[in-house]
């Protein structure tokens, strides 16, 4: 049985495929969220959407994929920091959330 290396690891976790499928998911969501918040007010939408364990699960898999293509990078080079500060800013974000 081949043993995975950390680097695949991190490639695969952090790739650029999963990330863009989460954020299309969240973003869908975000959208029924509006129409579920319109529809029934803000508590609703918090309790039945934005607060449930399923919702913050997702948040936390785009968290660990943007560390994760973070991490695949390493060690960075000058010319990578805007790309760590997008994704530095996008994980404050997401910490915040």
């Amino acid at each position: 049985m081949p043993t995975l290396r950390p680097r695949v690891i991190l490639r695969v976790l952090g790739s650029s495929r999963a990330g863009v499928i989460l954020m299309v998911i969240l973003a869908v969501l975000c959208g029924w969220g509006t129409f579920i918040e319109r529809d029934f007010g803000t508590t609703a939408a918090g309790q039945l959407l934005y607060r449930s364990v399923w919702f913050m699960a997702l948040e936390f898999l785009l968290a660990l994929n943007i560390l994760f293509a973070l991490l695949a990078r390493f060690p960075w080079k000058k010319r990578q920091i805007p790309f760590l500060a997008a994704h530095l800013g996008v994980l404050l974000l997401l910490a915040g959330c």
